[in-house]
């Protein structure tokens, strides 16, 4: 990588046993070691709100956003414990948060991102860019195709708002809500790694132009693209 370059880590929060939080929590010194004065931010945990999905939480009447609020809070603090004591110059590091896949909490998204702002996420003042994950859809997912999905810029706009609501609804909060930008840490065409003869082809190429130069006149002040197979 070029010098300078700075990273975002991110911690596993899904394993949920002991040794696995205390492993967690352990490899903040190797990661803070090994990235040093690179580092820009921490992140725990990515899409926790799909965590059920995966058989790592149960559903949202037994890890609703208080209890998912109390977890993070309490994970940041020992990792901050881990740094403070391995890499005392980047302790107060902070953290890229809540990184939810969606903006509301529903059937199938458990959490929602403005009632955990609203539940003291930021508590501890450790929060430095609010992150949020955004898809056009999911390639398995009927209907999508490459007009009315990608190459559609209402649809697009559409999307968007959805996520300049969330946005506007945490900055609502007042003091709840720290005084950072709001980022989109992750994105691209459709989730579950595309679908090959749509997301791998030059309609899908236009859609990002179109995507990121919107955003960027929504103020949108990051958006960092999900990279993977070659048809992403």
């Amino acid at each position: 990588m070029p010098n300078g370059t700075r990273f975002t880590h991110g911690f596993n929060m899904g394993a949920n046993s002991s040794a696995a939080r205390q492993a967690t929590y352990d490899s903040a010194a190797y990661a803070c070691k090994a990235i040093g004065s690179n580092l820009l931010f921490w992140e725990y945990g990515n899409e926790p709100d799909l965590f059920h999905a995966s058989g790592y939480r149960p559903g949202p009447a037994e890890w609703s956003e208080i209890d998912y609020v109390e977890e993070w809070l309490n994970g940041t603090s020992n990792i901050e414990n881990v740094v403070k004591e391995a890499c005392p110059q980047l302790a107060k590091t902070k953290f890229m948060a809540p990184s939810f896949a969606g903006v509301a909490a529903n059937d199938f998204f458990t959490l929602d991102p403005v009632k955990a702002f609203e539940d003291n996420l930021d508590a501890d003042d450790s929060i430095g860019i609010i992150s949020s994950h955004n898809y056009m859809g999911v390639s398995t997912a009927a209907g999508i195709t490459l007009q009315g999905t990608l190459m559609n810029h209402t649809n697009v706009v559409a999307k968007a708002a959805e996520q300049l609501n969330v946005s506007a609804n945490i900055a609502a909060l007042g003091t709840k809500a720290p005084k950072v930008p709001f980022i989109l840490g992750e994105h691209n065409s459709l989730a579950r790694q595309g679908r090959p003869g749509l997301s791998n082809t030059f309609g899908a190429a236009l859609w990002g132009v179109d995507w990121n130069l919107y955003l960027a006149s929504q103020n949108i002040s990051r958006s960092h693209m999900h990279q993977g197979t070659n048809y992403r």
